[in-house]
């Protein structure tokens, strides 16, 4: 009988462990994953992909973040290693989210947006169908320091799908 209670009781304690330390993770679950297309009338066609997670639970102050944006125009293209990320539920549809997404510029071919810029990025997920629909983007760079900045709205995307988990 020892044999048999010994390994179920252990089971049940890491089994325990386990769901306490899954439960216990908050905010760092949040985050933000997509590609889109939109055709931009300044721009022309922008397509940005981008994955961003948080690392940390965020506070005022900080929204520590890892990930990676991809941006391209037809003049264009960068990019960018992931630093902060806000998330915010969508008001508009309870099943989706915003969120704001900074970082750094790695790698450019435009002396407009040099290695080393700061560029940030508001999303919006309708949660409306995985097709995308009513997901919006935009793109901003050369700014003003990254901040923990709310997430604003942008534009309606063409294609793509954008997917931000709010915790």
């Amino acid at each position: 009988m020892k044999k048999v209670l010994f390994p179920l009781v252990a089971f049940a304690i890491l089994a325990l462990g386990a769901a306490t330390v899954a439960g216990a993770r908050g905010p760092d679950n949040e985050f933000a994953t997509g590609s889109a297309k939109s055709d931009i009338a300044i721009v022309g066609l922008e397509h940005v992909r981008f994955s961003a997670h948080n690392t940390a639970p965020a506070t005022p102050t900080t929204c520590p973040a890892k990930g990676q944006i991809q941006y391209s125009t037809p003049t264009m293209e960068l990019t960018a290693d992931v630093t902060h990320l806000v998330v915010r539920p969508n008001l508009l549809t309870p099943d989706g989210g915003r969120a704001f997404i900074g970082g750094t510029v790695t790698r450019s071919n435009t002396v407009a947006v040099p290695v080393g810029s700061l560029v940030w990025l508001d999303v919006a997920d309708s949660g409306m169908n995985p097709a995308g629909t009513g997901d919006q983007v935009r793109f901003q760079f050369n700014v003003f320091a990254v901040q923990c900045f709310t997430p604003i709205a942008g534009h309606p995307i063409d294609q793509g799908n954008i997917i931000v988990n709010v915790d």
